[in-house]
């Protein structure tokens, strides 16, 4: 799939992959015999590869969305915490979010006295989640959850 995007990659400009979750989970189910330390191994490695590709290989003006579910744990000291959801340790020593530049966070506000919800991204951490954005590419700790909106902060911000 990536050596057609980069072989053909001067008409795409935005490339989702939904999600990151599902084929981690694809590539483990379907090494289920597989018992030993080598399948975690080519999850970790494959899932790094693909993420140091976009980074290394793609356009500087393809955007890129990587969606990947939450994970919300407790720390030691019981504080609840957002990261990126993986599957195997060795991904979550490296902390993916680490590899991108962009980590949003979604977050759905209920809506007042049984109103619509209201769906935005978190740009930045609350000390509580992995969310990130270079300084300035946002002003708001939050915005609404449009993707023509992140690509052109995105653009923005870079040029």
């Amino acid at each position: 799939m990536f050596k057609d995007i980069i072989d053909n990659k001067n008409h795409i400009k935005t490339l989702v992959i939904d999600t990151m979750n599902r084929i981690m989970t694809d590539k483990v189910m379907s090494d289920r015999d597989v018992d030993d330390w080598g399948k975690w191994k080519d999850l970790s490695g494959g899932v790094y590869d693909i993420i140091s590709l976009i980074n290394k290989r793609l356009p500087a003006d393809m955007v890129v969305f990587v969606l990947f579910h939450e994970d919300t744990f407790y720390t030691d000291e019981g504080i609840k915490t957002r990261r990126i959801a993986v599957q195997g340790q060795q991904l979550k020593k490296i902390s993916i979010e680490s590899m991108g530049t962009v980590v949003l966070f979604t977050r759905v506000k209920p809506g007042e006295e049984g109103g619509k919800c209201e769906y935005l991204f978190q740009t930045q951490s609350d000390g509580y989640s992995t969310a990130k954005s270079p300084m300035g590419m946002f002003k708001d700790f939050e915005v609404p959850n449009d993707y023509e909106l992140i690509i052109k902060k995105i653009k923005e911000y870079n040029n």
